[in-house]
């Protein structure tokens, strides 16, 4: 049955333009994230004095900040607004961003690019509580899973294109030029997307905005909280963004300082990730169904703490190379256990992440859906703000690169053993 919903959903009105303009998001996202990542990760574009080895967090916390300081907002808009109309407006301001990126890259200019990845950030804040709320409105009950993972395989898809188109071509010749025209066509085509979305009314036309960004922001921890059906699925997705977050973060210096590669393996590993994650999303919207969704979650997190354990115990143990591109790296056969590892984990952060989602959704109040999404925002910002650090921790610890993996791993297992014995008592 779910096989069948989720074809269905692909040639449906309520739900296609949705999937067309998040993908093409993610695809622009990636691009400018990643391109930033490897131009300061490489030492290629500083910012002052910053070290690179805080670069790469910085540039990726930029982008993640303005989620946390603006969903409570955007949570209480998407509340009081139609959601359809809040998502074309911001696709619509994507346009704009992307120019303001084009400068970024045409001029090698830092400050212009770490503003534009602030914006972005703002845009995304806007963008996903109305999204999210808005998925429950168009879909049935027995849609919510198929389409989440729908839109999570595609996104990792996308970000997968994205995050390559950036990290092969930003440090080439023509490779800021074409940056920029790629992002500038894919904003207008999401804008264009976007506008063919039915409405979706909001709960309550005459809400009261606080522009209090503290007290507002308490309010959606209270949504998010105050019932722990609500909370339970919120925080699993928080600990995925946070793993996104360390392992996005930690890439292109375990790449460069523990394999001795160049940004091209970081190119391997981003694809890997991206596949399998897809994959494993996708996956779990067509086998599992209403009933049996929360087995795939757990699954997926007790796979991803055997996988991540692994990355860790082969990385200690990586032998001397000498060569440093991808070519010889994916044809020597001494590097494919850590690519099926890397590729086990990604299938299993997919299989955890779908379920909740619909979860979360589907146990939100309907008068405050968009404010209690927002809040799960929120809280996967922060998680990604504390992610993104993973190199400072290790860092400051003295510890190695590739220890994030055994943090990960630890904290992944655990999470397992605490959805194990929930579901054994019935609280999922």
């Amino acid at each position: 049955m779910s096989a069948k919903i989720t074809g269905q959903l692909l040639t449906q009105r309520k739900f296609a333009p949705l999937l067309v303009a998040q993908a093409l998001g993610a695809f622009n996202d990636n691009i400018i994230k990643f391109s930033l990542m490897i131009l300061t990760g490489y030492g290629l574009l500083k910012f002052g004095t910053i070290p690179d080895r805080y670069m790469v967090p910085l540039a990726a916390n930029t982008f993640v900040i303005p989620i946390f300081l603006f969903s409570a907002i955007s949570g209480q808009l998407a509340d009081k607004i139609d959601r359809a109309k809040i998502m074309r407006m911001a696709k619509l301001g994507e346009i704009f961003l992307m120019g303001l990126a084009a400068a970024g890259f045409l001029l090698h200019s830092a400050p212009i690019l770490f503003v534009t990845l602030f914006l972005m950030g703002t845009q995304s804040a806007i963008f996903a509580p109305a999204r999210l709320a808005s998925m429950p409105y168009f879909l049935n009950d027995d849609e919510l899973v198929p389409g989440n993972a729908l839109v999570s395989g595609n996104v990792f898809l996308f970000t997968l294109s994205g995050s390559l188109f950036g990290t092969l071509l930003v440090a080439k010749p023509s490779g800021p030029l074409l940056i920029t025209a790629v992002l500038i066509l894919c904003s207008l085509a999401g804008w264009f997307a976007i506008r063919f979305l039915p409405k979706a009314p909001p709960p309550d036309e005459n809400l009261k905005v606080n522009p209090n960004f503290l007290a507002s922001t308490f309010q959606l921890l209270k949504f998010v909280t105050e019932d722990p059906k609500i909370l339970r699925p919120i925080i699993g997705i928080a600990w995925f963004y946070g793993m996104g977050g360390a392992f996005l973060a930690v890439l292109p210096i375990y790449v460069k300082d523990v394999l001795g590669l160049d940004n091209s393996v970081v190119a391997v590993f981003i694809a890997i990730f991206s596949v399998g994650a897809a994959l494993g999303s996708i996956s779990c919207g067509i086998l599992s169904s209403k009933q049996n969704a929360i087995l795939y979650s757990i699954a997926g997190l007790c796979a991803l703490t055997i996988f991540t354990a692994g990355t860790y115990l082969l990385s200690n143990q990586f032998p001397a190379l000498d060569y440093t591109t991808a070519g010889p790296f994916l044809a020597d056969s001494r590097n494919w256990p850590l690519m099926v590892s890397m590729f086990g984990s990604s299938i299993a952060s997919g299989m955890f992440v779908v379920p909740l989602q619909a979860m979360a959704q589907r146990r939100a109040h309907v008068d405050v859906k968009a404010r209690t999404m927002a809040g799960s925002a929120l809280m996967n910002a922060v998680a990604a703000i504390i992610g993104q650090f993973t190199l400072v921790y290790t860092g400051l610890a003295g510890l190695s690169v590739q220890s994030a993996f055994f943090g990960m791993a630890f904290i992944s297992g655990l999470g397992a053993i605490y959805m194990i014995r929930s579901k054994m008592k019935g609280a999922f």
